[in-house]
């Protein structure tokens, strides 16, 4: 029989509950969700967090810590955080920056929930790339 891994997102960089009022948006929202989909079968979570109070996406160290040791303490789930959600410029209709909804941030603070919480892997994007009206930025640390 051939095996198989499950990775799960249960939330992206993006989406609002003004889409979807049933996302996870806490980081105890995110965690139990992430824990729901090991209980069904998934192996992996990739983590995004997001201000509880803004929905906007975060890269609050203490945000990740909740997700990360709220995940620990239910089971055994690969954890995946992201380092994505301080490298997005947003790029209005102008063609210019649109500072309000972008985010950037030092390679430092992308990394350094990473490096204190220690997961089993991380994602890192190397690369700049576009993505409709947001661009990917990689900046030199």
């Amino acid at each position: 029989m051939d095996r198989v891994i499950v990775t799960t997102a249960v939330i992206g960089s993006r989406p609002s509950r003004d889409q979807n009022p049933h996302i996870p948006l806490t980081p105890e929202e995110i965690a139990d969700s992430a824990y729901e989909c090991f209980n069904e079968g998934a192996s992996i979570v990739h983590v995004h967090v997001r201000d509880p109070k803004t929905q906007k996406r975060s890269m609050d160290p203490e945000l990740f810590r909740r997700v990360f040791e709220r995940v620990r303490s239910k089971c055994n789930m690969i954890i995946n955080l992201t380092t994505s959600g301080g490298g997005q410029l947003v790029v209005g209709p102008d063609n210019q920056p649109d500072m309000g909804r972008s985010l950037m941030v030092s390679p430092e603070m992308r990394a350094g929930h990473v490096l204190k919480l220690k997961p089993e892997f991380c994602s890192l994007d190397i690369g700049s790339a576009n993505n409709g009206p947001v661009v990917f930025v990689n900046v030199e640390g």
